[in-house]
């Protein structure tokens, strides 16, 4: 479906007073700009923390369209807590199963550069779980980049 449809759609609820705000995950600066020009789009949800940086593209589209943006696995999905498994020790329906960062090589890797993480928050007087990368979250752009709030229990 066209995303100029949806954003039509969004702007008939929110003229309704049936939603206020329109939202879009994972999407490319093109969805972005096109959807923008039916409905104005409030906030961008996409992957962003220090392995995965591909966000960092669209800053630009975002500021220059004034989106707001919300960082989700700001924690690298475990890694930087401390809590990733290589791959296949997850459920089977669980996609860190195929994705490279956790294939053998790169998740040896990738666990090594979290204990320099580490090394580095310690001289600072911080914990690598959290500190290191929200700061990290603001960097780009000098804005914030907001992590999702966490839920309880997990």
């Amino acid at each position: 479906m066209p995303i100029e449809d949806v954003a039509g759609t969004v702007k008939e609820l929110i003229d309704a007073g049936k939603v206020k705000y329109f939202g879009l995950s994972e999407a490319g600066p093109q969805t972005i700009r096109r959807a923008h020009v039916v409905q104005p789009v409030s906030v961008l949800q996409t992957e962003y923390s220090l392995f995965e940086r591909d966000a960092e593209q669209l800053f630009p589209v975002l500021d220059e369209l004034g989106v707001g943006f919300v960082a989700y696995s700001s924690l690298g999905r475990g890694f930087i807590t401390g809590t990733a498994k290589p791959a296949g020790e997850y459920d089977v329906t669980d996609m860190r199963n195929a994705d490279p960062r956790w294939q053998p090589g790169n998740f040896e890797k990738n666990v090594e550069a979290v204990g320099k993480l580490g090394d580095l928050a310690a001289t600072k007087g911080i914990t690598v779980s959290l500190r290191p990368d929200l700061r990290f979250l603001r960097a780009p752009t000098g804005k914030p980049a907001l992590p999702p709030p966490h839920r309880q229990g997990r």
